[in-house]
């Protein structure tokens, strides 16, 4: 995870996507290893932080009930941000 903004290099090198979360000032520590709130086959290992498309956000709110106060928006390097396990949800790696 960067400190780079959209704004630095244009919207072309970005994707944008959300991280619901508990905290109004949110930012994302590239050491932290989140925690697997979904079922899968291996745990996670490896810091980063997950995050979801909009549709995503409404998935989780709406259809799992994962509700959080905060929605946070992040741009991300394009490619960065990978597709993982079953609900859906993308992995930003950390370090």
């Amino acid at each position: 995870m960067s400190n780079l903004s959209p704004a630095q290099f244009g919207d072309q090198d970005f994707d944008t996507v959300y991280h619901l979360t508990d905290k109004r000032n949110f930012k994302p520590n590239p050491s932290k290893v989140p925690n697997d709130n979904t079922f899968a086959l291996q745990e996670r290992k490896s810091p980063g932080l997950y995050a979801s498309d909009a549709h995503g956000v409404e998935h989780w709110w709406n259809g799992s009930g994962y509700h959080r106060p905060y929605v946070a928006e992040l741009h991300v390097p394009k490619g960065s941000a990978q597709q993982e396990r079953w609900g859906g949800e993308k992995f930003i790696p950390g370090e």
